[in-house]
């Protein structure tokens, strides 16, 4: 199959990237061009918040979206309009670009944060009231509605990923950890040692994503998480052990909001996830 693969030097896509190649030809939307061009790989230079695709490549079968401008909650956090030229306008130009190229299967890569957090205890289902908590979200909830509201001549899957990681990962939160473990700050956690999450290893975002492209009927919209909860102590107890920074906590009063992503429907259409956290944690920061 000919693959058309967006933001494909971001941390999804670079990933995807090697995987898709061995499994069919790629076409790799790029800025600029990082490099030699990986076996079965093809760069195409293009700006999808500016440009109107007129120069693709002829033949593309299907689409993995990747490219997005995220967030950062611990730094300077972009606007709504910073945003929304790459994660909105620029879904648009795509999809209006793929409607008319035969495009076959539209693959995008979400976010679980378009419907927020839920409540203390619960997993969150695809069906949850859509609850963007920040302008990324808003802008990444916009796209998804464009992609699996309309009638596009084409098959969809949009798959909403809850903090994929890995060592070179781009998650805020996760950065935010690990910096506060090598500073020795205390890390601030619920009465229940929350905020709990499934995050999903970069490994399993990669192979569930390709499963998405590949099986016959995939589904419109599905959580891609871990296969196992984990408070955020927890998470961080895993990431000390690994870096060999001590962790310390203040902990709240309250409990703590769910990001815990409900994986039902994962497992009964894309499969399971097989990485949990301990062991992802240790492949990623642990001694080599």
């Amino acid at each position: 199959m000919k693959v058309l693969l967006t933001g494909s030097t971001g941390f999804v896509g670079r990933h995807m990237l090697p995987v898709l190649a061995e499994r069919h030809e790629v076409v790799a939307l790029v800025r600029r061009i990082p490099g030699p061009a990986p076996t079965g790989t093809t760069w195409l230079v293009a700006d999808l918040e500016t440009q109107i695709l007129v120069a693709m490549p002829a033949g593309i079968e299907a689409v993995i979206h990747e490219a997005s401008r995220i967030d950062d909650p611990f730094g300077r956090d972009p606007g709504l309009m910073d945003l929304a030229g790459t994660n909105v306008m620029g879904m648009l130009r795509l999809l209006e670009w793929a409607a008319s190229a035969g495009v076959r299967r539209f693959v995008y890569g979400s976010t679980g944060g378009i419907v927020g957090a839920g409540r203390p205890g619960t997993a969150v289902r695809e069906i949850a009231r859509p609850q963007p908590p920040n302008p990324y979200n808003l802008t990444k909830h916009l796209a998804e509605q464009a992609l699996v509201s309309y009638p596009w001549p084409f098959e969809v899957s949009s798959l909403r990923y809850y903090a994929p990681y890995a060592r070179d990962g781009s998650n805020p939160m996760i950065i935010h950890l690990l910096q506060c473990l090598s500073r020795g700050e205390a890390i601030d956690t619920g009465a229940d040692d929350g905020p709990w999450m499934n995050p999903v290893h970069i490994s399993d975002a990669v192979a569930l994503t390709i499963r998405a492209l590949e099986m016959a009927r995939p589904p419109r919209v599905v959580n891609v998480a871990g296969p196992e909860p984990v408070s955020r102590v927890a998470f961080v107890e895993h990431l000390a052990r690994a870096t060999g920074h001590p962790a310390s906590f203040r902990r709240g009063a309250e409990p703590s909001p769910s990001w815990v992503a409900d994986i039902r429907r994962l497992e009964r259409t894309l499969g399971r996830p097989k990485v949990g956290v301990a062991d992802g944690i240790a492949r990623e920061w642990g001694p080599s």
